[in-house]
């Protein structure tokens, strides 16, 4: 015949604990009062996520995971800006290591593609492309700071 273990008090919170558990249901303790560490009552509210893909899922001022988007505040950006409802705190959401590649590859090409542009204009000595040349220098400019941005990103996420 299997017989269950008493009843047993919990000695570290006190509570009477039925027969059959091992664990105290009020603080987690085992049967010798050793807490475990990843216990948590039923009636806790669930941990928020951690974040996931590079983005923030959580405010860095106050944890709070409840949040509104709002406009980024740089040129170049993966995702809007977010703005925590709790704390108010603005913060903005971490470049992804793919994002901040794609930025970088697009980036070259739209630099070399300016690049090989004005060759062309300066080769055909064609002096009515130069309206053209000037879009095609502001463009260049557009890859660059495609560039800057996915080397800033990448150079940030280097501790993670």
């Amino acid at each position: 015949m299997n017989e269950q273990p008493p009843a047993w008090s919990c000695s570290r919170c006190r509570e009477e604990i039925e027969a059959g558990f091992d664990a105290c249901w009020n603080c987690g303790a085992d049967r010798d009062g050793r807490p475990d560490p990843g216990f948590r009552r039923a009636d806790e509210p669930d941990p928020p996520p951690p974040p996931s893909a590079g983005v923030a899922n959580v405010c860095p001022a106050c944890g709070g995971t409840e949040y509104r988007t709002t406009r980024p505040a740089g040129w170049i950006a993966y995702a809007p800006d977010r703005r925590c409802a709790g704390c108010g705190t603005r913060y903005t959401p971490p470049t992804p290591r793919w994002a901040a590649i794609v930025f970088l590859l697009v980036g070259t090409v739209i630099v070399l593609g300016t690049v090989a542009s004005l060759v062309v204009y300066l080769l055909m000595g064609n002096v009515l492309g130069l309206p053209a040349a000037v879009v095609d220098v502001l463009f260049g400019l557009l890859g660059v700071a495609a560039i800057g941005h996915g080397l800033r990103s990448l150079r940030g996420q280097s501790g993670t």
